[in-house]
């Protein structure tokens, strides 16, 4: 123990601990609601709890029953599923009230794409002298480029731009935001990430053989998994069509389509009409017994490892977290080759195929490929596999935290 000598002034050493930032994460959908954005929301505050931050979530009510997480706010958000817009004003309406009413208890807010709420946050943040980080989630919608093509479009991005921060998902959000003049620095491509400690390949041909025999898929046969709520934008009508076409080839097969797919599912966005649809278009071509519609299930990774590929014919992306998370799986996946997945270094025939967009026939080809050649399969999911393992969670929430810390610097 260190003694001073007479006359002298001991000083206390100052901490260099500093207390890191609390954040306010802002979202209508958030679970148990179903989701992406409200969903990868969640994964960064567990990640950042770990850390040692603090959070409050700021959510809507919609869907929910039952005790929720600490530290989640839900504000009324009526009109169900039937009149959502119903309740994304009201979230909108109320949410200043609530961050101004609890403006002691976080730094910086964290909301995403651009419904009111995220205009709402940003003047609330501007009035409250706190940062606001807007994440875009969907290429073309919720960043300026399909912004300004909204009535009152030019109004809209200038309030919007007002933002302290600005997260991509995708390569080419990057290139909207500085082709509509965004400063560079204020824009961050933060690519997703996938947990390997919950995805990652099957042991073997006998693991994969109990999973199906548990999850009740058939145990021969080609089997094909999607992730997603069975809706217009991620393409299950060209997936259906693709799919009869292969099964007319006499090939065995099981079909997976994981995730919500009646209306009532909260957050879904699901439309019974358009399910009716794709369910008759599997009935016309004499399929529909091989395709299996789980609904929202809690144990994806089995499904992925019990399947052979991975299949996800979106219209229109930021870049799902199930692409990851199927090749971190090991499966080869089948997408169309969009400039929405800039960014994550996909290559065609590398880590699967990557189609011409929405060449259905070309696509139940491609099928036809994979099913019948098993080394492609396990090639193709090796490279798919190494690619994934580059873009982490881990990784992912350590720039989230390090841009958090940036922002609440004084």
């Amino acid at each position: 123990m260190s003694q001073s000598l007479p006359g002298e002034t001991t000083v206390p050493a100052m901490s260099t601990s500093r207390r890191e930032p609390r954040v306010l994460f802002m979202n209508q959908i958030y679970p148990p609601a179903f989701g992406g954005g409200g969903q990868y929301l969640a994964l960064i505050r567990k990640a950042i709890t770990r850390a040692g931050f603090e959070s409050l979530v700021l959510a809507g009510n919609r869907g929910i029953k039952g005790q929720d997480e600490r530290g989640v706010i839900r504000l009324p958000t009526p009109g169900g599923e039937r009149f959502p817009r119903l309740g994304a004003y009201s979230f909108a309406l109320l949410s200043p009230l609530a961050l101004c009413t609890r403006r002691g208890s976080f730094d910086l807010i964290h909301t995403m794409g651009k419904p009111h709420s995220v205009y709402a946050a940003i003047l609330m943040g501007r009035l409250l002298r706190k940062p606001v980080i807007v994440a875009s989630v969907q290429n073309r919608d919720d960043d300026p480029a399909g912004i300004v093509t909204e009535r009152f479009g030019r109004i809209k991005n200038a309030l919007f731009s007002r933002a302290s921060r600005f997260i991509c998902c995708s390569g080419l959000q990057l290139e909207t935001y500085r082709d509509a003049g965004y400063p560079s620095e204020k824009v961050r491509f933060i690519p997703n990430g996938c947990d390997p400690a919950r995805f990652f390949p099957v042991a073997g041909e006998a693991e994969k053989l109990a999973l199906r025999a548990r999850l009740g898929i058939p145990p021969d046969g080609f089997t094909l998994v999607t992730l997603g709520a069975i809706i217009e934008r991620k393409g299950i009508d060209l997936l259906a069509e693709a799919w009869g076409r292969f099964r007319a080839g006499r090939r065995d097969g099981t079909l997976l389509l994981i995730g919500p797919h009646r209306s009532t599912d909260a957050g879904s966005g699901v439309v019974d009409a358009y399910v009716d649809s794709v369910r008759e278009r599997f009935a016309r071509a004499g399929v529909a017994a091989s395709v299996q519609f789980t609904g929202k299930v809690s144990n994806v990774p089995d499904y992925l490892r019990a399947s052979d590929a991975f299949a996800l014919m979106s219209r229109g992306e930021g870049f799902p977290v199930a692409i990851l998370e199927a090749m971190a799986a090991g499966l080869p996946i089948v997408v169309w080759d969009l400039p929405d997945y800039r960014g994550y270094e996909l290559q065609d025939q590398d880590h699967g195929f990557l189609l011409p967009p929405f060449d259905v026939e070309l696509l139940a080809g491609r099928l036809e490929s994979l099913a019948g050649d098993a080394q492609l399969r396990q090639r193709m999911g090796e490279e798919a596999r190494r690619l994934a393992s580059r873009f982490t969670l881990e990784r992912s929430m350590a720039e989230h935290m390090e841009l958090y810390r940036e922002l609440a610097r004084p």
